[in-house]
């Protein structure tokens, strides 16, 4: 498995833009893969199999384990390096 992140929104959460913005003030995007729930089969079904239940929800593949983050989990977690 290689190292992935995905991040889970959809359109009408309020906190969604912040994990956003948060990928862009980082310069992540190459990085992120981000996924809007409610506007695709694809996207619902990828966070089913992720057991999001919550948006914004990041998934974290990472040397063959998977992490479920919030903003402010991913924040920490990206501020100590696991990149």
């Amino acid at each position: 498995m290689s190292d992935k992140i995905y991040l889970f929104t959809t359109s009408r959460c309020p906190a969604c833009p912040a994990a956003k913005q948060f990928v862009t003030d980082n310069e992540l995007e190459d990085k992120v893969e981000q996924v809007l729930v409610d506007q695709s089969v694809d996207g619902m079904a990828l966070a089913e199999s992720f057991n999001v239940a919550t948006v914004p929800t990041f998934i974290v593949q990472l040397e063959g384990d998977t992490l479920k983050l919030n903003l402010e989990e991913f924040k920490r977690q990206w501020s100590h390096g696991f990149r």
